[in-house]
């Protein structure tokens, strides 16, 4: 899904890509990243980050939650899994 449009962001095109390819999308994204998508339809979470780690995704399971961030500064909802 290449777009030359300065008026679309980074954001943007990683959601349009996902509506129509979903995980197909994945391997053709570039750069540095790391995100999560809840799709409600499917009832499933996707986290995903790039293949060469430049982007850290850390994450924690503490009892019926799911704790993420691409910082260990970031989540202060979990702090004993983050620091």
């Amino acid at each position: 899904m290449a777009m030359n449009r300065p008026d679309v962001t980074d954001e943007e095109l990683v959601l349009r890509a996902w509506h129509r390819w979903r995980e197909d999308a994945l391997p053709d994204l570039m750069g540095d990243y790391s995100f999560a998508l809840w799709d409600a339809e499917a009832r499933q979470l996707c986290c995903v980050r790039d293949l060469m780690g430049a982007r850290p995704f850390f994450y924690a399971k503490a009892g019926n939650r799911l704790y993420f961030s691409n910082t260990l500064e970031h989540n202060p909802l979990c702090p004993r899994y983050f620091q």
